[in-house]
């Protein structure tokens, strides 16, 4: 009789060894693990092993970007269905949000892109006014003031190389007698 309840007894110690070890396995997320156990509790971790397996699957799925997943487990199910749920309504928000923006962005990009042709028209319409507040339109010489300007600028540039600088003036005497013979238009052309 001692032989009998001694050798259940070591039956048992081996079962309860099988279920530590298989649910070390399980604790330390090793679902793949083989189930040394027969019988009620081994049919038990196998449907558990087998669940855990599925819910691995779906979970990396997950991850590739399948948001149609849904798990059956219970109340794990409501709170794993709900994070599906509520990352699915995240990504739609973002993706409008980046539609947004990438819509504000070409705005913003058609902006910059009149913004720096008018600067260019301006800044040619600028200089195109400077040369003409400076010039005579008859002759495109220099007037009076950007003459004296250019002078100014050029003595100076001689003065601090120290180089000196000369500077020759043309009169034409009694001008207005060939407008006067000729007319102001043929004295435009001499001008010229």
């Amino acid at each position: 009789l001692f032989f009998f309840f001694f050798s259940i007894l070591l039956s048992l110690h081996k079962e309860l060894l099988d279920l530590r070890y298989t649910l070390l396995c399980f604790s330390d997320g090793n679902f793949s693990c083989e189930i040394p156990l027969d019988g009620y509790v081994g049919c038990a971790l196998q449907t558990l092993q087998a669940v855990m397996l599925h819910l691995i699957r779906q979970v990396l799925q997950v991850a590739e970007g399948d948001l149609s997943q849904r798990v059956e487990l219970g109340e794990f199910s409501v709170v794993f269905n709900s994070m599906l749920h509520q990352m699915k309504d995240s990504l739609t928000h973002l993706k409008r949000k980046e539609t947004e923006l990438t819509q504000l962005a070409d705005s913003l990009s058609r902006e910059v892109e009149v913004r720096s042709a008018a600067m260019k028209a301006l800044s040619r319409s600028e200089a195109t006014f400077k040369y003409l507040a400076g010039h005579d339109p008859l002759t495109e010489v220099m007037n009076r003031r950007a003459f004296l300007e250019a002078i100014r600028d050029k003595a100076q540039a001689a003065a601090d190389a120290e180089l000196s600088c000369s500077l020759a003036l043309l009169d034409v005497d009694n001008f207005k007698q060939f407008n006067d013979t000729h007319g102001h238009q043929a004295g435009d052309i001499a001008l010229q």
